[in-house]
């Protein structure tokens, strides 16, 4: 809704004052139903943008909602709800409506079916006010008199004033009845809603009712609203507040009507950044207008159109430009102020209303300066607008007013009086006494220059009779004026005298402050020094009490840890000494097998199985050899590797045919090694050495044999037997794929070791074994003097 039915009934006194006379302005003739318009729609352009996206996220929740629900009296509510947002949903469109009739159709079919009249009231209300919100009265108003009658039985005192609110939305059949129908049907609502204890919605129909009726309560309501809302703490009283005002101004009561827009505009600034702030600027504005307030009345009116600027509001701003116009003295200035108003917002090409009101301030102010062409221009524009188009009387009458003027300065008296007796006719309806004044005297302009001076010297008459009631008016309005200056600067100074008060009780309180503060300090001090030294006595007695209770439980755990280890030292000992003895027996028992293969040997002849219990023997020696070195050390889970291949060398050496022959290099690397990698270490040379001394040499008898023991990088060792010999034969590859016992011995301890196996043949064969080193710290006994690791160095 625009801001011009918004701001209508508050600028119709001052834009008609200016056109009669430029310095009047008065509310009395105002239509109710203008005011009504205005706070309704002050109040929904508000809640506009917040209720669009509250209404666009709930009906999908409630249509989800419907899908799951059962046919009963709950499926009818979740019907009805829909169909309410339909049709308030903000900006809603055909179809919007069409659904809430569609939906309130169907809760009222499911309503009857379930036996439930209330439910079929409720849809035929909902119903009534799709249609009314589709224009479609007609249609809409028989539902309107259903839910009526059906609510009044089975509905709620809310939902039967809802069914009357409903009804008084409709129009009646001719003026007078549609305004007393409708006042009727509200009284009825605001009643039902009374006796249903909804407070807010009672005062808030209060308001409405207060707007719409002349029965001289409407000031009685307006003010009841009030005390309920600010019983129930509603917080946004602009509205009510600036109807009150509106209500003493038509009683001719400024000084109230000014303390509650002053009100007004306290909680709209506070609370209102809408265009009923606007609004409200206005009606205060008029209000200091009509005690002749003319700063403040124009302070306010540029507060509003300041308002009206900010939100675009074309309407608004083109309404009260009038206003802001008739403030301005200087005619010059005057014409100025409009011209640059209409090139900062120029006007719609149709919309010829206000075109019609903005050529009545042209006519009415080139006239009084005398520039007769530019007035007759802009008359002449507006009397074609008015001939084509049908105007309402609110639009034509400062426009007679401004022609009239025209006429009278240009001597052209029959067209003055043709347009006097429109005029006049619409003067009449408003009962308007300075109007009614300014009428006669102009008649009487007008039978003077005729030559009718009886004529003349009645309307005269009848002007100063009018003119004396104006006057006592003026006067009492005038009263009221120094009443308000008097009381403004009372209250300035009461309000001086309660800030110096206020300023001493504040030094006063402020001096007590310090001196309880203060004392308050010394006070805590004292408290907490006494505390502190109380705390630190304590603490101290604690920590000297827990340390000799420390002290005593260290020395028990230290006695207890010293039996421990000697417990444990003896137990080592013992472990020690029994893995020594297993193996010592296992090396005696090695030795009595490896003697038991010699003796079987000496009885067999040449051949493959003698042969293969000399290999045997030899690998029950390198094994035998490794349990003899580990019985010998201290440290039962490690072996010297440098000693163990040395010696496991020296006996294969000893243990062949051909000694002086076969020269050995032995270079070993002096590391410790778990006795996990050893054994398969010893077996490896074991293998190598003794194919070498069988095979590599053949032909030959004479060869060299070099055995090389490392540590590399990134704890990772290398075991090397090289010969000299005749290398590998061609075929090796398929041999070792046919699996001989040697070489599948060699991978499968190299697989033991998790290492690698690299065969070289050049200039001889060359072994390489690489392994990462493998440390099981179950397997290594410490010695308490050593605290040797694998991989270490001896």
């Amino acid at each position: 809704m625009s801001g011009l039915k918004i701001l209508m009934d508050n600028c119709l006194s001052v834009g008609m004052g200016f056109v009669i006379s430029m310095y009047t302005a008065n509310k009395k003739g105002i239509s109710s139903m203008r005011k009504t318009l205005m706070i309704l729609m002050c109040l929904l352009l508000s809640y506009m943008v917040q209720a669009q996206d509250e209404y666009t996220k709930a009906i999908p929740q409630l249509l989800q909602q419907l899908k799951k629900a059962r046919a009963d009296t709950g499926s009818v509510s979740l019907l009805l709800k829909i169909a309410h947002f339909y049709v308030f949903k903000p900006g809603e469109q055909v179809k919007d409506l069409d659904s809430a009739v569609l939906m309130a159709r169907q809760a009222e079919a499911l309503s009857g079916r379930l036996h439930y009249p209330r439910g079929t009231g409720l849809s035929y209300l909902v119903i009534s006010q799709a249609w009314r919100e589709k224009g479609d009265t007609a249609r809409g108003r028989p539902f309107a008199d259903m839910s009526i009658v059906t609510l009044s039985r089975y509905g709620s005192k809310l939902e039967q004033g809802n069914a009357w609110k409903e009804r008084s939305m409709y129009p009646g059949h001719v003026v007078i009845d549609e305004r007393s129908q409708k006042i009727y049907y509200e009284e009825k609502a605001v009643q039902l809603y009374k006796e249903s204890g909804d407070s807010l919605t009672y005062a808030k129909e209060l308001v409405f009712l207060s707007e719409i009726t002349d029965s001289g309560e409407d000031l009685e309501m307006a003010l009841e609203a009030l005390r309920i809302f600010r019983n129930i703490g509603y917080k946004d009283l602009q509205g009510v507040l600036y109807l009150i005002g509106s209500q003493y101004s038509v009683r001719n009561n400024p000084i109230e009507a000014i303390r509650y827009c002053e009100m007004a505009v306290a909680v709209a600034e506070e609370r209102d950044s809408t265009m009923q702030l606007c609004t409200v600027y206005n009606r205060m504005g008029l209000a200091y207008y009509e005690i002749g307030e003319r700063e403040k009345a124009k302070e306010f009116f540029l507060k509003a159109l300041g308002v009206a600027e900010r939100h675009r509001d074309m309407d608004a701003i083109w309404t009260l430009v009038p206003n802001v116009t008739s403030e301005i003295t200087d005619k010059n200035e005057r014409v100025q102020y409009l011209t640059t108003m209409l090139k900062k917002f120029p006007l719609p090409a149709d919309d010829f209303e206000t075109r019609v009101r903005m050529n009545s301030i042209y006519v009415h102010t080139y006239t009084e300066l005398g520039r007769t062409t530019l007035a007759k221009f802009y008359l002449n524009e507006s009397l074609s607008i008015i001939d084509n188009l049908r105007l309402t009387s609110w639009y034509r009458m400062p426009f007679y007013r401004s022609a009239i003027v025209y006429y009278m300065h240009m001597h052209e008296y029959d067209a003055a009086a043709k347009l006097l007796k429109l005029y006049e006719e619409q003067v009449y309806r408003r009962a308007r006494t300075d109007l009614l004044a300014e009428n006669h005297l102009t008649w009487s302009g007008i039978d003077s220059a005729r030559g009718d001076f009886a004529a003349a010297f009645a309307h005269y008459k009848a002007y100063k009779t009018l003119e004396d009631s104006i006057t006592l008016a003026t006067k009492t309005r005038e009263f009221a004026r120094v009443q308000v200056e008097f009381e403004t600067i009372r209250k300035a100074k009461d309000l001086k005298l309660r800030e110096r008060d206020i300023t001493l009780l504040h030094q006063q309180a402020q001096l007590q402050k310090e001196e309880l503060k203060r004392v308050t300090i010394v006070r805590n001090m004292i408290i907490v020094g006494a505390v502190l030294l109380l705390l630190l006595l304590i603490l101290g007695y604690n920590r000297y009490r827990l340390k000799q209770h420390t002290n005593r439980e260290l020395q028990s755990k230290q006695h207890q840890i010293n039996r421990q280890n000697i417990s444990l030292k003896k137990l080592i000992r013992e472990k020690d000494w029994l893995v020594k003895e297993i193996h010592h027996r296992v090396k005696n028992n090695l030795q009595i097998v490896v003697s038991l293969l010699n003796t079987q040997a000496a009885h067999m002849e040449e051949g493959s199985a003698l042969a293969a219990i000399r290999d045997s023997r030899l690998r029950m020696q390198a094994i035998a050899l490794l349990h003899q070195k580990l019985y010998q050390v201290e440290n039962a889970g490690l072996i010297d590797v440098s000693c163990y291949i040395n010696e496991l060398v020296g006996n294969l050496r000893l243990g062949c045919d051909c000694v002086d022959d076969i020269r050995f290099h032995v270079e070993i690397a002096p590391v410790l090694l778990d006795v996990s990698q050893a054994t398969p270490v010893g077996l490896l040379l074991n293998e190598a050495i003794t194919n070498a001394i069988k095979y590599a040499f053949q032909g030959r008898g004479k060869g060299n044999i070099s055995v090389l023991f490392k540590q590399l990088p990134e704890r990772m060792y290398l075991l090397s037997v090289a010969d000299d010999g005749v290398g590998l034969p061609a075929d090796f590859k398929t041999q070792r794929k046919r699996g001989t016992f040697g070489m599948s011995l060699i991978d499968t301890l190299t697989q033991q070791l998790d290492g690698t196996l690299e065969l070289v043949n050049n200039a001889g064969l060359t072994l390489n074994i690489t392994f990462r080193e493998q440390w099981e710290e179950h397997s290594v006994l410490y010695n308490e003097d050593e605290d040797l690791v694998p991989g270490e160095y001896v």
